[in-house]
């Protein structure tokens, strides 16, 4: 085996070893490339939102389909600057996506919801 191959060989243990480093890694330079933002950073938002999410205050429900763990709270952020607002559920991330952040939209939906559930 020359040295190439020892290295990936190498390589490919350790990171079978090391599956939670592995796990944080990826969320490291995905939170960058994505977001510009550090897992530091990432994790002083999570930290300064309780874990909870910045709209519904609530914590992420969804679940992994392969681990039945919780998600990670997305990051939101404005896809005209790029700039990162908070960290949110899936629900709420979602709901924001679909509407494009278009809060005459939204103020609509609050409007037919309250219509049709008096008390709301």
């Amino acid at each position: 085996m020359n040295k190439k191959e020892q290295h990936k060989e190498y390589t490919r243990k350790w990171w079978a070893a090391n599956k939670e480093k592995q796990q944080k890694y990826r969320k490291a330079a995905d939170l960058k490339k994505s977001y510009g933002i550090t897992l530091e950073n990432y994790t002083a938002l999570l930290v300064s939102q309780s874990a909870l999410c910045a709209i519904c205050h609530k914590p992420e429900t969804q679940l992994h389909h392969k681990t039945g763990l919780p998600y990670s709270l997305a990051v939101d952020h404005c896809h005209k600057t790029n700039k990162v607002r908070e960290l949110l559920c899936s629900n709420c991330n979602r709901t924001l996506g679909m509407v494009n952040d278009n809060v005459e939209l939204l103020e609509k939906m609050i409007k037919y919801v309250q219509k049709h559930n008096p008390g709301v």
